[in-house]
């Protein structure tokens, strides 16, 4: 399955689904065990705030919040609702940092540097583009908010 890829027959004649343009609709209106937050990271933390507060589940793409504290808040407030909240980071499972994790996991030898190389032809299209939030940093884009912290989680798993 492709990410984002919505697997056959998951739906029927019966289970026909249904599009919202609003997210609040969308959540005052069904029955909700999870909900993926994949939106622009300034929406994020209003999303995740109002879907705590009716106890619905979710995973929230990187970066989970524009700030320290919204983020401290968020996680404030799981102590009082009974939803959990995870963020999405899918590049620490790609199969090379698997791999990479398991060689320094069995001790082939002391780190001596790092050097980390990306090319990315999607970013340079958003960056271009009239949704090209990856290039500002009001978004939370740029490379340290849509790439970099990936090059930086990668550095700190290998040096564990």
């Amino acid at each position: 399955m492709n990410r984002h890829q919505i697997p056959d027959g998951i739906f029927s004649e019966s289970t026909i689904p249904k599009h919202y343009r609003n997210w609040n609709k969308m959540i005052d209106y069904e029955e909700l065990d999870l909900l993926f937050v994949s939106s622009l990271p300034p929406f994020h933390y209003n999303m995740v705030k109002t879907a705590l507060k009716k106890g619905i589940n979710i995973v929230c793409e990187k970066p989970f919040t524009m700030n320290r504290h919204e983020s401290r808040e968020l996680i404030e407030l799981t102590t009082h609702y009974s939803a959990k909240v995870m963020i999405d980071f899918e590049w620490r499972f790609l199969p090379i940092r698997q791999k990479m994790k398991k060689l320094f996991q069995n001790n082939i030898g002391d780190l001596i540097h790092f050097d980390y190389h990306i090319s990315s032809t999607q970013y340079e299209h958003l960056h271009l583009t009239s949704r090209g939030w990856m290039a500002q940093k009001k978004q939370f884009g740029g490379m340290l908010g849509a790439i970099g912290s990936h090059m930086i989680e990668c550095n700190e798993m290998d040096s564990r």
